[in-house]
């Protein structure tokens, strides 16, 4: 039972104070205070006024009703994980929209809504949905007190004005965000942690803060929306795989970063073909995602090698989902296309192909 919270957050929606709600029940705002901090309840006869004034049920101030939607919206996010990890959108979007019909005041469906609609317009590069992005996400920003929320919705905002080229709009959800997203609390943990507790925490720093990295660096890499050349992208590309190397890897463990090597080397290879094709440095990247290749097959759950990451296990593979789907072909598609023609007979990259067969 959430009491206090609850009848803390209805007070806020009706920008009532403690004090006043003290009033139109008889009691005083140190009652109300204790109630709202759950460290004393009000009386039982009290929850029928206190819902009248809140213009809820009883059973909604004691948030049976939302126990019952939690665990509703907990199995819908279940199924939806399963669509999206079959790049079935549009499966995940029409899960969402019957939610809505059924609960269409539930802030975590409406968010969960607005996300799928979001995502289909990024994967398609189309606009399909952006009246409905917009009058859902202002409905959720003009009355949620969730802070997770709020920076969910806002984010979509963010991401479906981008894609209209309304950079005004773009920008005034933007600030909206707050400046450290990530690893704020996280930091703060290090300053009272000890012994493995610290190492371990300071660890998930390093390794949220290198994820930022990783994640500013796919928009100069893969985005075209700058004029870069392939001599600047090829430089930057080979020191953000050293960077990722130095951090995650050691002993041939590439931790978590096992997919997003193999797909930043396909791409230096390109590069290298585009720019100097050189066959050594180009032979020598064929082995080097061989290397990542066979870490993929034989994976089993483990305890990270790297001193920067030692005290966390990597349990599964990661990436985008859309990748992880169909890995093996995702790997070969890249690695066929015309690009690479006049190594077909290259020892060491028809090493690699067969190898990427092995994957399962």
């Amino acid at each position: 039972m959430d009491l206090g919270n609850n009848i803390k957050n209805l007070r806020t929606k009706k920008k009532m104070t403690q004090e006043e709600l003290a009033e139109l029940l008889g009691t005083t705002s140190k009652s109300v205070s204790r109630w709202e901090q759950s460290s004393t309840y009000p009386d039982i006869t009290l929850l029928p006024f206190i819902a009248n004034i809140f213009e809820v049920t009883v059973d909604e101030l004691l948030g049976v009703k939302n126990i019952k939607q939690d665990e509703y919206v907990k199995e819908l996010k279940k199924q939806a994980d399963k669509y999206a990890m079959k790049n079935d959108y549009e499966s995940e979007l029409k899960l969402w929209q019957e939610a809505y019909k059924k609960l269409p005041n539930n802030e975590e469906i409406k968010t969960c809504l607005i996300n799928a609609m979001n995502i289909i317009n990024i994967m398609t590069n189309e606009i399909k949905y952006s009246s409905e992005i917009i009058k859902l996400a202002e409905s959720i920003l003009d009355k949620s007190t969730n802070s997770t929320i709020r920076i969910k919705v806002i984010q979509c905002l963010v991401d479906l004005y981008s894609q209209m080229d309304n950079i005004e709009m773009a920008e005034h959800y933007c600030k909206q965000l707050p400046n450290d997203l990530l690893l704020t609390r996280n930091v703060m943990r290090t300053r009272y942690l000890k012994d493995d507790k610290l190492l371990k925490s300071i660890q998930m720093n390093i390794c949220d803060f290198i994820a930022e990295i990783i994640r500013e660096s796919e928009f100069i890499i893969y985005n075209n929306r700058m004029k870069i050349t392939d001599e600047y992208n090829k430089e930057y590309l080979e020191r953000l795989i050293k960077i990722e190397e130095l951090v995650f890897t050691k002993d041939d463990d590439y931790g978590y970063n096992a997919v997003p090597t193999i797909f930043n080397y396909i791409e230096l290879i390109k590069l290298e073909i585009k720019t100097t094709n050189r066959e050594d440095i180009i032979k020598n990247y064929f082995v080097n995602i061989e290397k990542v290749v066979e870490y993929i097959i034989y994976f089993k759950p483990h305890m990270i090698k790297s001193p920067f990451m030692n005290k966390i296990e990597c349990t599964n593979i990661c990436g985008y989902s859309s990748v992880l789907s169909e890995l093996k072909n995702n790997i070969l598609k890249e690695l066929t296309k015309d690009i690479f023609i006049q190594y077909n007979n290259c020892d060491e990259y028809n090493a690699l192909l067969n190898k990427v067969e092995m994957i399962r």
